[in-house]
């Protein structure tokens, strides 16, 4: 016997641990003067304790459940192509999906793992790569809803929208982060941004929170799409793993 429960509460529930932890780093970290409180970079809300310490457990849970839900989206997608009996080049995307699935877990790990105070080149390689793999999400994404699966094209139009934002974003904040770092003659700015450095750093934190946001609402459109895909479970599996 197994108990069915809807997939879309995997992503709403990461997408409900992130907003939180911004929100609740953001308010810590401005109480207490730790960063610019109208442009915060989103990576400056862990550099500090307390907030860090919030913002990374929370990322954690995060991260996990994030990329759950991105696995569960390839198996509701394989399952439709199975319906449809799709050629192997529909699963041939579906894979590629897997791999890039993986590799942003891996680099969100890294991303949280490091402190961008003690060692920002790692830690800004890891955002770059990150959020490139879930652009070639999209991109794949955009691919096999286009050729093989019914997505809607409001769906399909949303992932060019967050496609396009992110990438913007990532120009937007890869041009003002090496403008920013020669403004400080190689040192980064860790509070707030005086000076002739003040305007990079605030179109660079933009930069950041294009991106950001566009992960966000991202994680929201795959909760949309699975809320008709089911996790099976043993039965009463849920109620244990609750009570542990």
């Amino acid at each position: 016997m197994t108990d069915s429960y809807p997939a879309a509460i995997i992503p709403m529930f990461s997408l409900t641990v992130a907003i939180s932890a911004i929100i609740l780093s953001w308010i810590i970290s401005s109480l207490l003067d730790h960063t610019d409180q109208l442009w915060p970079f989103v990576s400056f809300l862990q550099l500090f304790v307390p907030e860090g310490q919030v913002s990374t457990w929370q990322s954690l849970l995060c991260i996990t459940f994030g990329t759950l839900s991105l696995w569960l989206w390839c198996s509701m997608a394989q399952h439709e192509l199975k319906e449809k009996s799709a050629p192997q080049t529909a699963y041939l995307l579906v894979a590629i999906i897997r791999i890039l699935v993986v590799a942003t877990g891996y680099f969100q790990l890294l991303l949280f793992s490091v402190n961008s105070a003690d060692n920002n080149q790692t830690h800004y390689n890891s955002t770059v790569r990150m959020f490139l793999s879930v652009k070639l999400i999209l991109v794949t994404q955009i691919i096999l809803s286009v050729r093989f699966l019914q997505l809607t094209r409001l769906h399909t139009a949303a992932r060019i929208i967050l496609l396009t934002q992110s990438s913007c974003g990532m120009m937007i904040f890869y041009y003002y982060n090496l403008v920013g770092n020669k403004s400080y003659n190689g040192e980064y700015p860790y509070r707030r941004a005086p000076g002739r450095a003040y305007y990079p750093y605030m179109y660079c934190a933009i930069g950041e929170w294009m991106m950001v946001s566009a992960f966000l609402v991202f994680t929201l459109l795959q909760a949309l799409e699975l809320r008709h895909f089911e996790i099976r479970l043993p039965e009463g599996a849920l109620h244990i793993l609750l009570n542990m």
